[in-house]
């Protein structure tokens, strides 16, 4: 197999870049500008925190079963592939078997809840929790097989996961910013439904709700590989040390 380096901080500029977009003349970028906020996502207290991490290190290797890069990797792709098509399959307006699917009339939405926001609030975070919970299996996963690869190794899985114990209230209200953006969206939207033009005859979705629906796909796919970027960043640190 090809190794492949993964490319996070595309992805982490990807989100902003979408953020941005959707902030624009809606909410305050000091107050709403991830790049700004995921550079102060340790407190004074996720820092105590982990200072006394680091200190407790043990050196022993842990005694968890031990793949290859390869298979870490492959891993690893495999399960971003399953969420991706998780996301994209919620999408599709047929797509009856999806465990989410968007909101509309053949999902069992009432016509007139469709011109509020709330359904597809309650849609989209709904896929977060789902990627919170993919996304945490997987960094355990992989974090117990670099901490089996040396003494050194072992030390990173440990400060990784005091990192992600500190760290997880302020992802929350991170994250939790998206849905209220796409609210504003939303509205935008809605307000110059008269503006767009009508979609095709592939679907009877007016074409300012087909807009949001891609922007919130792309918005779940961008969070999806940011939510990532920590897994990426064990399998590079074990490729670098065995491959």
């Amino acid at each position: 197999m090809t190794r492949r380096r993964f490319s996070a901080l595309q992805d982490r500029c990807r989100l902003v870049r979408l953020l941005i977009e959707l902030s624009a003349r809606k909410l305050s970028v000091t107050e709403y500008n991830l790049a700004e906020k995921l550079g102060h996502m340790v407190g004074v207290s996720g820092s105590m925190t982990l200072a006394r991490g680091i200190k407790t290190m043990p050196v022993e290797a842990s005694q968890s079963q031990r793949l290859s890069c390869d298979e870490v990797q492959q891993y690893v792709l495999d399960k971003r592939a399953r969420a991706i098509r998780s996301i994209q399959d919620s999408f599709s307006l047929n797509q009856g078997d999806a465990p989410t699917r968007i909101p509309s009339v053949a999902a069992g939405v009432r016509p007139e809840a469709l011109k509020t926001f709330e359904p597809y609030q309650r849609f989209y975070i709904t896929h977060q929790m789902e990627l919170a919970v993919v996304v945490k299996e997987l960094r355990v996963s992989v974090r117990s097989w670099v901490s089996a690869a040396s003494a050194g190794l072992h030390q990173l899985a440990v400060l990784d996961q005091t990192l992600e114990e500190s760290l997880d209230g302020s992802n929350r209200k991170l994250f939790n910013v998206i849905p209220k953006l796409l609210g504003h969206r939303f509205k935008d939207l809605a307000n110059r439904s008269e503006l767009l033009s009508h979609n095709n005859t592939e679907s009877d979705e007016p074409a300012w709700i087909l807009l949001f629906h891609a922007d919130m796909r792309e918005m779940l796919l961008a969070e999806l590989d940011v939510r990532l970027q920590p897994v990426f960043g064990l399998y590079e640190a074990l490729n670098e040390h065995n491959c």
